[in-house]
């Protein structure tokens, strides 16, 4: 999808969200740490509290902020859908499914990740599998071999046993354009992509680069998170660097020792070290406002 398209076709999409948060009123590139988890989405965002259950909050015209009850493992936001993990290794998604991005398969999975409109999980075999909109071939993953796998807007990207990273789906900005690893993180974001370098924790960006989003600051890093226009690393010492556009202040992280962190599309959250979810940039239907844990 070219730049051009893909910006008409998110106008048009702010646009219908707007309707629809109107009639609800009237009548959602995840991070987990050892426990809990956060994921910022299109316009909602979902974190996994230490006891395994899921909250969401933010827009919730496709009810993409209906978490189901139980416990999970893992959870992830995309745009208008939400996936978690089961403690039993089964995918559970919920939200908007037109183009079949909350239709999980069967089986047992280890990781789960929400892109634009499809989603994709990584199976106990170390296959991954992806379902929903596949316009691009997003939803095409290559084989097995994988020890994780990141769903961006119109691509996706795996991270292999070797530690090289391979991407599938849209390549018009380069994003599918893996660099030589060995890596020990990735993450899919609207048109860029991110990776941590194994061998010195540092962040390596490629893709579209309009706003700086490629432009990883120095540094060691325990995790990556890619967004749309914005990328967020999660630094050694806790604290959270962002870099790229700066819309809302979703760039201007907060001074804090943070666990977790996930770049939505114009905010962010993070996972303090307290257990507490913060999140910044745009608050329109108080996506980043997360409820009382």
């Amino acid at each position: 999808m070219t730049r051009t398209a893909r910006a008409a076709a998110t106008a048009a999409l702010t646009a219908l969200t707007a309707v629809v948060a109107v009639i609800a009123t009237a009548c959602g590139g995840n991070s987990i740490s050892e426990t809990g988890a956060i994921s910022a989405g299109g316009e909602h965002s979902c974190g996994l509290r230490d006891d395994g259950v899921i909250l969401c909050w933010g827009n919730n015209g496709m009810r993409q902020a209906n978490a189901p009850a139980g416990s999970f493992s893992d959870v992830s936001a995309g745009y208008w859908h939400s996936c978690g993990l089961r403690e039993n290794g089964a995918i559970e998604c919920w939200g908007w499914n037109a183009e079949g991005q909350t239709n999980a398969p069967a089986g047992s999975f280890t990781a789960v990740s929400t892109g634009y409109h499809h989603s994709c999980g990584l199976h106990v075999t170390g296959a991954i599998l992806c379902w929903g909109w596949n316009a691009e071939g997003q939803t095409d993953a290559p084989g097995d071999g994988f020890t994780a796998v990141s769903a961006g807007f119109d691509h996706s990207c795996g991270l292999r046993v070797n530690g090289a990273i391979e991407c599938w789906g849209d390549n018009d900005d380069g994003e599918g354009d893996a660099q030589a690893g060995p890596f020990a993180a990735v993450s899919a974001g609207w048109s860029h992509t991110c990776a941590i370098r194994e061998s010195d924790g540092a962040i390596e960006c490629w893709g579209d680069n309009d706003y700086g989003q490629i432009n990883a600051p120095s540094g060691r890093f325990d995790a990556i998170s890619a967004g749309s226009y914005h990328s967020c690393g999660l630094r050694s010492n806790g604290e959270i660097t962002c870099w790229g556009d700066n819309d809302y202040g979703k760039s201007t992280a907060p001074v804090s020792r943070f666990r977790a962190v996930s770049a939505g599309r114009e905010h962010t959250c993070g996972l303090r070290n307290d257990g507490k979810f913060e999140c910044w940039g745009d608050n329109h239907d108080r996506r980043s406002t997360p409820p009382t844990r």
